[in-house]
């Protein structure tokens, strides 16, 4: 699990990112009427509903901060309405949930996000622009099909493990540092690389088919990572 070593930064990021995200939700005098799944509604209304007037308004779904759920046993389908916790800051997620497409892109305070073993889960769709703090780990998501990263993420930690449909993976612009063991999948698999200079890479490549690299930063690509210039190519 990854545990998030200085929550007040990351508390501080949600702050100031909490009122660029509200400005593009639909206002509702109860968050709870968007939520579709009757477990996940109750399961917001029983934690989220702060003043117990039996509603969640959106003061209080954009306090929520930290969310884990086993969706398996909490029998929740669906996550339709997680975009109004515009101030959720971590979030788990583990076991067989049923969406085919997690929609994030709302949620721009995340700094920290976590999945395993969603079977159906095909694409996960992360907001615009993140905290250099973000950090994530999917796993076991056989399913998959894409992952596009999103900009500010600076570091890859272990983040897609044993995701055998993937095709494609794409890290932004920002991307600074490629550990060891940060990409363990069996591919073949696309990279897209957005990031001008390559990232410092600690990891193996050997899944990969394809490395797409920025116009300009081939041959940079070629002498950084020479293990796979026979790989890499323009965008």
């Amino acid at each position: 699990m990854i545990i998030m070593k200085n929550r007040f930064v990351y508390l501080l990021a949600a702050a100031l990112l909490v009122a660029v995200s509200c400005q593009k939700l639909e206002n509702v005098d109860d968050v709870g009427s968007v939520i579709t799944d009757d477990y996940f509604r109750a399961f917001c209304q029983e934690h989220y509903d702060a003043n117990k007037d039996g509603r969640i308004s959106m003061n209080e779904a954009s306090a929520v901060r930290i969310m884990g759920l086993n969706v398996h046993e909490q029998r929740i389908a669906s996550l339709e309405g997680i975009r109004y916790m515009t101030g959720l800051v971590s979030f788990m997620i583990f076991q067989n949930l049923e969406m085919e497409v997690l929609d994030l892109q709302e949620n721009y305070s995340l700094c920290e996000f976590q999945t395993a073993s969603c079977q159906k889960l095909r694409t996960i769709l992360f907001p615009g622009k993140v905290s250099s703090a973000f950090k994530c780990k999917i796993s076991f998501c056989y399913n998959l099909q894409e992952l596009s990263l999103p900009e500010g993420m600076e570091i890859l930690d272990e983040c897609i493990l044993d995701c055998s449909s993937l095709k494609t993976i794409t890290l932004p612009s920002t991307i600074k540092e490629i550990p060891a063991d940060a990409i363990a999948i069996n591919g073949p698999c696309t990279l897209r690389v957005f990031a001008k200079e390559p990232p410092k890479l600690e990891t193996s490549l050997s899944w990969t088919d394809k490395i797409l690299v920025p116009a300009g930063s081939v041959d940079l690509y070629k002498e950084k990572w020479p293990k796979y210039a026979d790989k890499i190519f323009q965008l």
